[in-house]
Protein backbone atom coordinates (compact mmCIF):
# COMPACT_ATOMS: atom_id res chain seq x y z
CA UNK A 1 0.00 0.00 0.00
CA UNK A 2 2.92 2.21 0.90
CA UNK A 3 4.49 1.77 -2.62
CA UNK A 4 1.05 2.39 -4.48
CA UNK A 5 0.47 5.66 -2.13
CA UNK A 6 3.88 6.62 -3.50
CA UNK A 7 2.92 5.95 -7.50
CA UNK A 8 -0.04 7.92 -6.92
CA UNK A 9 1.69 10.52 -5.89
CA UNK A 10 4.06 10.73 -8.04
CA UNK A 11 1.89 10.72 -10.78
CA UNK A 12 0.04 13.26 -9.65
CA UNK A 13 1.83 15.43 -7.93
CA UNK A 14 5.49 15.10 -8.66
CA UNK A 15 5.20 15.41 -12.56
CA UNK A 16 3.67 18.85 -12.94
CA UNK A 17 6.47 20.22 -10.17
CA UNK A 18 9.48 21.98 -11.38
CA UNK A 19 12.63 21.26 -11.09
CA UNK A 20 13.20 22.89 -8.10
CA UNK A 21 10.24 21.62 -5.95
CA UNK A 22 11.62 18.05 -7.22
CA UNK A 23 14.75 18.85 -5.26
CA UNK A 24 12.78 19.72 -2.07
CA UNK A 25 11.18 16.15 -2.07
CA UNK A 26 13.51 13.81 -0.07
CA UNK A 27 11.33 10.60 -0.32
CA UNK A 28 11.53 9.71 -4.38
CA UNK A 29 14.01 9.89 -6.73
CA UNK A 30 13.52 9.71 -10.95
CA UNK A 31 15.98 8.57 -13.47
CA UNK A 32 16.08 7.33 -16.39
CA UNK A 33 16.51 3.89 -16.76
CA UNK A 34 17.34 2.31 -20.45
CA UNK A 35 16.10 -1.02 -19.40
CA UNK A 36 12.55 0.50 -19.12
CA UNK A 37 10.31 2.73 -21.51
CA UNK A 38 9.86 4.95 -18.72
CA UNK A 39 11.16 5.57 -14.96
CA UNK A 40 12.00 4.25 -11.47
CA UNK A 41 11.29 5.11 -8.49
CA UNK A 42 13.13 4.62 -5.45
CA UNK A 43 13.18 5.43 -1.80
CA UNK A 44 15.18 4.21 0.38
CA UNK A 45 16.41 0.46 -0.20
CA UNK A 46 13.42 0.31 -2.22
CA UNK A 47 13.04 0.29 -5.77
CA UNK A 48 9.87 0.58 -8.39
CA UNK A 49 9.58 0.74 -12.32
CA UNK A 50 6.96 2.41 -14.18
CA UNK A 51 6.70 0.80 -17.50
CA UNK A 52 4.10 1.85 -20.08
CA UNK A 53 4.43 -0.90 -22.78
CA UNK A 54 3.27 -1.04 -26.35
CA UNK A 55 0.40 -3.04 -25.26
CA UNK A 56 -1.13 -0.54 -23.94
CA UNK A 57 -0.45 -1.24 -20.35
CA UNK A 58 0.98 0.69 -17.43
CA UNK A 59 3.09 -2.29 -15.53
CA UNK A 60 4.55 -1.97 -12.08
CA UNK A 61 7.32 -3.64 -11.03
CA UNK A 62 9.19 -4.02 -7.21
CA UNK A 63 12.56 -3.75 -7.60
CA UNK A 64 11.93 -3.69 -11.39
CA UNK A 65 12.37 -7.70 -11.09
CA UNK A 66 10.04 -9.84 -13.31
CA UNK A 67 9.93 -12.03 -10.51
CA UNK A 68 8.36 -10.08 -7.58
CA UNK A 69 4.56 -8.79 -7.79
CA UNK A 70 3.52 -7.10 -10.64
CA UNK A 71 0.86 -4.52 -10.76
CA UNK A 72 -0.70 -3.91 -14.20
CA UNK A 73 -3.29 -0.82 -15.88
CA UNK A 74 -4.66 -2.24 -19.27
CA UNK A 75 -6.19 0.77 -20.85
CA UNK A 76 -6.90 -1.63 -23.86
CA UNK A 77 -8.60 -4.10 -21.79
CA UNK A 78 -10.31 -1.18 -18.82
CA UNK A 79 -8.03 -3.70 -16.49
CA UNK A 80 -6.54 -3.64 -13.31
CA UNK A 81 -4.50 -6.77 -12.16
CA UNK A 82 -1.90 -7.96 -10.08
CA UNK A 83 0.47 -10.78 -10.50
CA UNK A 84 2.18 -12.49 -8.36
CA UNK A 85 6.23 -13.34 -7.92
CA UNK A 86 5.75 -16.04 -11.31
CA UNK A 87 3.93 -13.33 -13.11
CA UNK A 88 0.26 -15.42 -12.82
CA UNK A 89 -2.74 -12.96 -12.09
CA UNK A 90 -3.99 -13.41 -8.29
CA UNK A 91 -6.51 -10.11 -8.42
CA UNK A 92 -8.36 -9.59 -11.51
CA UNK A 93 -10.82 -6.60 -12.10
CA UNK A 94 -12.02 -5.14 -15.16
CA UNK A 95 -14.90 -4.07 -17.18
CA UNK A 96 -14.98 -6.30 -20.02
CA UNK A 97 -16.05 -5.66 -24.05
CA UNK A 98 -19.35 -6.45 -23.36
CA UNK A 99 -19.64 -3.23 -20.32
CA UNK A 100 -20.00 -5.70 -17.76
CA UNK A 101 -17.96 -5.42 -14.40
CA UNK A 102 -15.86 -8.71 -13.16
CA UNK A 103 -13.70 -9.04 -9.97
CA UNK A 104 -11.56 -12.31 -9.39
CA UNK A 105 -9.14 -13.76 -7.00
CA UNK A 106 -7.21 -16.31 -8.02
CA UNK A 107 -5.04 -19.06 -5.76
CA UNK A 108 -1.80 -20.16 -5.67
CA UNK A 109 -2.23 -22.80 -7.95
CA UNK A 110 -3.72 -20.18 -10.96
CA UNK A 111 -7.28 -21.17 -10.33
CA UNK A 112 -10.09 -19.62 -9.46
CA UNK A 113 -11.04 -18.54 -5.94
CA UNK A 114 -14.05 -15.89 -5.98
CA UNK A 115 -15.90 -14.10 -9.11
CA UNK A 116 -17.68 -11.22 -8.84
CA UNK A 117 -19.14 -11.02 -12.26
CA UNK A 118 -22.91 -12.05 -14.18
CA UNK A 119 -24.27 -14.92 -15.52
CA UNK A 120 -23.67 -16.09 -18.96
CA UNK A 121 -25.98 -14.51 -21.77
CA UNK A 122 -27.30 -12.13 -18.93
CA UNK A 123 -24.72 -9.31 -17.98
CA UNK A 124 -27.35 -7.28 -16.06
CA UNK A 125 -27.98 -10.33 -13.63
CA UNK A 126 -25.09 -10.64 -10.86
CA UNK A 127 -23.29 -13.63 -10.08
CA UNK A 128 -21.27 -14.69 -6.69
CA UNK A 129 -19.13 -18.34 -7.43
CA UNK A 130 -16.69 -19.50 -4.90
CA UNK A 131 -14.48 -22.10 -6.11
CA UNK A 132 -12.66 -25.02 -4.93
CA UNK A 133 -8.96 -25.53 -5.59
CA UNK A 134 -9.89 -26.97 -9.15
CA UNK A 135 -11.08 -24.05 -10.47
CA UNK A 136 -15.03 -25.65 -9.89
CA UNK A 137 -18.18 -24.03 -8.79
CA UNK A 138 -18.97 -25.09 -5.53
CA UNK A 139 -21.34 -22.07 -4.41
CA UNK A 140 -23.06 -20.02 -6.87
CA UNK A 141 -25.25 -17.04 -6.01
CA UNK A 142 -26.96 -14.63 -8.57
CA UNK A 143 -30.13 -13.17 -9.83
CA UNK A 144 -31.52 -15.85 -12.51
CA UNK A 145 -33.36 -14.82 -15.82
CA UNK A 146 -36.55 -15.12 -14.20
CA UNK A 147 -35.33 -11.87 -11.72
CA UNK A 148 -35.57 -14.28 -8.74
CA UNK A 149 -32.59 -14.45 -6.47
CA UNK A 150 -30.90 -18.22 -6.31
CA UNK A 151 -27.93 -19.68 -4.02
CA UNK A 152 -26.74 -23.00 -5.18
CA UNK A 153 -24.01 -25.92 -3.06
CA UNK A 154 -22.38 -28.21 -5.43
CA UNK A 155 -20.63 -31.74 -5.28
CA UNK A 156 -17.70 -32.80 -6.33
CA UNK A 157 -19.91 -34.19 -9.60
CA UNK A 158 -20.83 -30.53 -10.03
CA UNK A 159 -24.60 -30.89 -9.37
CA UNK A 160 -26.43 -29.30 -7.20
CA UNK A 161 -26.49 -30.59 -3.80
CA UNK A 162 -28.69 -28.17 -2.01
CA UNK A 163 -30.15 -25.41 -3.53
CA UNK A 164 -32.52 -22.06 -2.77
CA UNK A 165 -34.85 -20.69 -5.15
CA UNK A 166 -38.56 -20.14 -6.19
CA UNK A 167 -41.03 -22.19 -7.68
CA UNK A 168 -41.19 -22.45 -11.56
CA UNK A 169 -44.08 -20.57 -12.35
CA UNK A 170 -44.16 -18.10 -9.39
CA UNK A 171 -41.37 -16.72 -8.77
CA UNK A 172 -42.27 -14.88 -5.52
CA UNK A 173 -42.82 -18.38 -3.93
CA UNK A 174 -39.46 -19.84 -1.80
CA UNK A 175 -38.12 -23.18 -2.61
CA UNK A 176 -35.52 -24.95 -1.16
CA UNK A 177 -34.61 -29.00 -2.24
CA UNK A 178 -32.00 -31.32 -0.82
CA UNK A 179 -30.24 -32.91 -3.94
CA UNK A 180 -28.61 -36.21 -4.35
CA UNK A 181 -26.72 -36.86 -6.86
CA UNK A 182 -28.48 -37.74 -9.43
CA UNK A 183 -29.77 -33.86 -9.58
CA UNK A 184 -33.32 -35.19 -8.31
CA UNK A 185 -34.53 -33.39 -4.98
CA UNK A 186 -35.11 -35.69 -2.32
CA UNK A 187 -36.20 -33.63 0.46
CA UNK A 188 -37.43 -29.68 0.70
CA UNK A 189 -39.76 -27.36 1.08
CA UNK A 190 -42.21 -24.78 -0.76
CA UNK A 191 -44.97 -22.76 -1.08
CA UNK A 192 -47.10 -24.11 -4.18
CA UNK A 193 -49.57 -22.02 -6.55
CA UNK A 194 -52.19 -21.74 -4.18
CA UNK A 195 -49.77 -20.22 -1.30
CA UNK A 196 -49.56 -23.36 0.77
CA UNK A 197 -46.58 -24.63 2.63
CA UNK A 198 -45.32 -28.07 1.50
CA UNK A 199 -42.79 -30.00 3.32
CA UNK A 200 -41.45 -33.17 1.20
CA UNK A 201 -39.37 -36.19 1.67
CA UNK A 202 -38.88 -40.58 1.41
CA UNK A 203 -39.61 -40.22 5.55
CA UNK A 204 -40.74 -37.29 7.63
CA UNK A 205 -38.86 -38.00 11.22
CA UNK A 206 -38.03 -36.52 14.35
CA UNK A 207 -35.19 -37.31 16.67
CA UNK A 208 -34.35 -36.79 19.71
CA UNK A 209 -31.18 -37.88 22.05
CA UNK A 210 -31.55 -41.28 23.94
CA UNK A 211 -31.77 -40.54 27.66
CA UNK A 212 -29.44 -43.44 28.84
CA UNK A 213 -27.30 -43.61 25.99
CA UNK A 214 -25.31 -40.81 25.43
CA UNK A 215 -24.28 -42.03 22.46
CA UNK A 216 -27.78 -43.03 20.51
CA UNK A 217 -30.47 -41.28 19.26
CA UNK A 218 -34.29 -42.03 19.24
CA UNK A 219 -35.99 -41.35 15.81
CA UNK A 220 -39.37 -41.74 14.98
CA UNK A 221 -41.07 -41.63 11.44
CA UNK A 222 -44.10 -39.80 10.83
CA UNK A 223 -47.20 -41.80 10.45
CA UNK A 224 -48.57 -41.46 6.68
CA UNK A 225 -51.80 -41.79 4.35
CA UNK A 226 -53.73 -40.98 1.72
CA UNK A 227 -55.44 -37.74 3.12
CA UNK A 228 -54.57 -34.79 5.14
CA UNK A 229 -55.76 -35.57 8.26
CA UNK A 230 -56.09 -34.69 12.02
CA UNK A 231 -56.98 -36.72 14.93
CA UNK A 232 -58.14 -36.39 18.71
CA UNK A 233 -58.26 -38.94 21.13
CA UNK A 234 -58.46 -39.63 24.96
CA UNK A 235 -60.06 -41.70 27.76
CA UNK A 236 -63.84 -40.88 29.18
CA UNK A 237 -66.06 -42.57 31.56
CA UNK A 238 -69.82 -43.71 30.77
CA UNK A 239 -72.55 -43.12 33.11
CA UNK A 240 -75.80 -45.33 33.86
CA UNK A 241 -74.23 -46.62 29.79
CA UNK A 242 -73.56 -43.51 27.85
CA UNK A 243 -71.39 -40.86 27.33
CA UNK A 244 -71.07 -37.51 25.45
CA UNK A 245 -67.71 -36.29 24.49
CA UNK A 246 -66.92 -32.61 23.70
CA UNK A 247 -63.97 -31.84 21.32
CA UNK A 248 -61.76 -29.14 21.90
CA UNK A 249 -62.60 -25.93 20.57
CA UNK A 250 -59.80 -26.06 18.12
CA UNK A 251 -60.13 -29.64 17.08
CA UNK A 252 -63.36 -28.67 16.26
CA UNK A 253 -61.95 -25.47 13.94
CA UNK A 254 -59.78 -27.81 12.04
CA UNK A 255 -61.82 -31.17 11.47
CA UNK A 256 -64.54 -31.78 8.90
CA UNK A 257 -67.02 -33.91 10.71
CA UNK A 258 -68.63 -34.90 7.84
CA UNK A 259 -65.43 -37.08 7.44
CA UNK A 260 -65.38 -38.23 10.61
CA UNK A 261 -64.43 -41.80 12.13
CA UNK A 262 -64.55 -42.50 15.37
CA UNK A 263 -62.94 -46.01 17.41
CA UNK A 264 -63.99 -46.77 21.27
CA UNK A 265 -62.15 -49.47 23.75
CA UNK A 266 -64.68 -50.40 26.54
CA UNK A 267 -61.79 -50.61 29.79
CA UNK A 268 -64.13 -53.38 31.64
CA UNK A 269 -64.73 -57.07 30.41
CA UNK A 270 -68.22 -57.44 32.12
CA UNK A 271 -70.16 -55.47 28.72
CA UNK A 272 -70.89 -56.37 25.42
CA UNK A 273 -69.60 -53.55 23.77
CA UNK A 274 -70.07 -50.06 23.36
CA UNK A 275 -71.76 -47.88 20.35
CA UNK A 276 -70.88 -44.51 18.38
CA UNK A 277 -74.62 -43.50 18.22
CA UNK A 278 -74.01 -39.96 17.08
CA UNK A 279 -70.99 -37.57 15.95
CA UNK A 280 -71.43 -34.38 15.09
CA UNK A 281 -69.23 -30.77 14.38
CA UNK A 282 -68.79 -30.35 18.30
CA UNK A 283 -68.23 -34.03 19.74
CA UNK A 284 -69.82 -37.44 19.59
CA UNK A 285 -71.99 -39.95 21.54
CA UNK A 286 -71.24 -43.63 22.98
CA UNK A 287 -73.74 -45.98 24.73
CA UNK A 288 -73.43 -49.33 26.14
CA UNK A 289 -74.99 -52.49 23.80
CA UNK A 290 -77.83 -54.17 24.57
CA UNK A 291 -79.23 -50.99 26.34
CA UNK A 292 -76.55 -51.64 29.26
CA UNK A 293 -76.05 -49.28 32.03
CA UNK A 294 -72.71 -49.80 33.00
CA UNK A 295 -70.42 -47.18 35.10
CA UNK A 296 -67.34 -47.79 33.21
CA UNK A 297 -64.04 -46.03 31.16
CA UNK A 298 -63.19 -46.47 28.00
CA UNK A 299 -60.62 -44.76 25.15
CA UNK A 300 -61.63 -43.29 22.15
CA UNK A 301 -60.09 -42.00 19.04
CA UNK A 302 -61.47 -39.79 16.47
CA UNK A 303 -60.10 -38.96 12.68
CA UNK A 304 -60.75 -36.61 10.61
CA UNK A 305 -60.10 -34.70 7.39
CA UNK A 306 -58.48 -31.15 7.76
CA UNK A 307 -61.11 -28.47 6.43
CA UNK A 308 -60.19 -26.92 3.19
CA UNK A 309 -58.20 -30.12 1.89
CA UNK A 310 -60.84 -32.22 1.63
CA UNK A 311 -59.82 -32.52 -2.75
CA UNK A 312 -56.43 -33.43 -1.37
CA UNK A 313 -54.24 -35.17 -4.90
CA UNK A 314 -53.06 -38.92 -4.09
CA UNK A 315 -51.58 -39.23 -7.48
CA UNK A 316 -50.19 -36.54 -9.53
CA UNK A 317 -48.91 -35.63 -12.47
CA UNK A 318 -45.31 -34.56 -12.77
CA UNK A 319 -45.10 -31.53 -14.93
CA UNK A 320 -48.13 -29.98 -12.57
CA UNK A 321 -46.62 -26.89 -11.21
CA UNK A 322 -48.84 -26.66 -8.01
CA UNK A 323 -47.24 -30.03 -6.56
CA UNK A 324 -44.09 -31.46 -5.97
CA UNK A 325 -41.92 -32.21 -9.18
CA UNK A 326 -42.63 -29.40 -10.56
CA UNK A 327 -41.23 -27.18 -7.32
CA UNK A 328 -38.24 -29.45 -7.49
CA UNK A 329 -37.46 -28.18 -11.49
CA UNK A 330 -37.65 -24.83 -10.86
CA UNK A 331 -37.87 -22.96 -14.12
CA UNK A 332 -34.30 -21.65 -13.96
CA UNK A 333 -30.79 -22.44 -15.63
CA UNK A 334 -29.36 -25.32 -13.62
CA UNK A 335 -26.05 -23.28 -13.88
CA UNK A 336 -25.29 -20.25 -14.12
CA UNK A 337 -22.02 -19.63 -15.66
CA UNK A 338 -19.95 -16.52 -14.81
CA UNK A 339 -19.23 -14.15 -17.50
CA UNK A 340 -16.51 -14.94 -19.32
CA UNK A 341 -12.97 -12.78 -18.44
CA UNK A 342 -11.25 -11.34 -21.26
CA UNK A 343 -7.58 -12.89 -21.62
CA UNK A 344 -4.68 -10.36 -21.11
CA UNK A 345 -1.06 -9.52 -22.34
CA UNK A 346 0.79 -9.95 -19.05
Amino acid sequence: MKNILSIIFILLIVFPLSAQEKNKNQQAQLRADPSFSDIQLQEGNELFNIDANDLGQLVFRRNGSQTDETYVFDDGLRRFYINDASNVAKIDMQVTSTSYGFLGLNGTNGNANFRLTTISGDNDSGYFGVYNADGSVRVAAYSSSSNAGRIETKGPNGNDNVRFSSLGANVDHGYLAVIDASNTAQAGAYVNVNGDGIVFGDVKSFRVDHPTQPDKHIWYACVEGPEVATYNRGTAQLVNGEAFIAFPEHFALLANPASMTVSVTPLDSDTYGLAVTEKTATGFKVVELKRGSGNFAFDWEVKCVRKGYEDFEVVRDKNSDAHLDDAANPNEPDTAIPGDTESSNN
